[in-house]
């Protein structure tokens, strides 16, 4: 009997990725996939990646979130001197935040890392 039930769950569970992944390929299609496009979404469980040329921006304070997706922002390379320290998730003080943003890291927060106590 519990077997039986487990079948059905597994079964049920691969029908619900089967549709999941065809319905992904339907949104994808006709004017481009969804990743050539500013703003598709990065990160996040599946491990989504961002075009050459942008980078996946994470919201801000979310250090400890597992699997958090984003959004993919293009960043300029090199990345331009100057502007505001950003710290990273990391501990990591960046020069700016497309230092951040090139480097894969999350933002903690605007300004220079604090040193610990």
């Amino acid at each position: 009997m519990a077997r039986n039930a487990i079948v059905r769950l597994c079964t049920l569970l691969v029908l619900v990725l089967l549709v999941s992944a065809a319905t992904s390929g339907w949104a994808q299609s006709g004017t481009g996939s969804s990743s050539d496009k500013k703003g598709a979404m990065c990160g996040g469980i599946a491990g989504l990646r961002c075009p050459e040329g942008q980078a996946c921006r994470y919201p801000v304070n979310m250090c400890n979130v597992a699997d958090l997706a984003g959004t993919c922002v293009k960043v300029k390379s090199p990345c331009p001197t100057g502007g505001s320290q950003v710290c990273g998730c990391d501990g990591t003080t960046y020069a700016n935040e497309c230092e951040l943003l090139t480097a894969g890291a999350r933002e903690a927060y605007k300004g220079a890392c604090k040193k610990p106590a």
